[in-house]
């Protein structure tokens, strides 16, 4: 994922170039950013991985069909100070 945000980071970069917006060269903005779903999501490691290492990460939807999942999730997110982040959804994976 990082490898592919950098490479989305020089290709807006270059793009933004070409228009003449010179000024606001894409950095690691958190608007616009990648948004990334972690469909079965257990214990919310990934999606708290995703959120702290891939540059450009605006939201991470960690999901689980299973309550105890769900909490874990919230409590994990929490204890990562990630709220803004990170969010936390008790929902079927197929029929969301």
């Amino acid at each position: 994922m990082r490898v592919f945000s950098e490479t989305r980071i020089a290709q807006k970069n270059e793009q933004m170039e070409m228009d003449g917006t010179k000024q606001n060269k894409l950095k690691e903005q958190t608007t616009g950013g990648i948004r990334i779903l972690d469909a079965l999501s257990a214990s919310g490691l990934r999606a708290i991985r995703f959120a702290k290492e891939v540059p450009m990460v605006d939201l991470v939807v960690a999901n689980d069909f299973s309550e105890h999942a769900f909490q874990t999730i919230q409590r994990n997110v929490q204890l990562n100070g990630l709220e803004g982040r990170v969010r936390a959804v008790h929902s079927d994976a197929m029929f969301g």
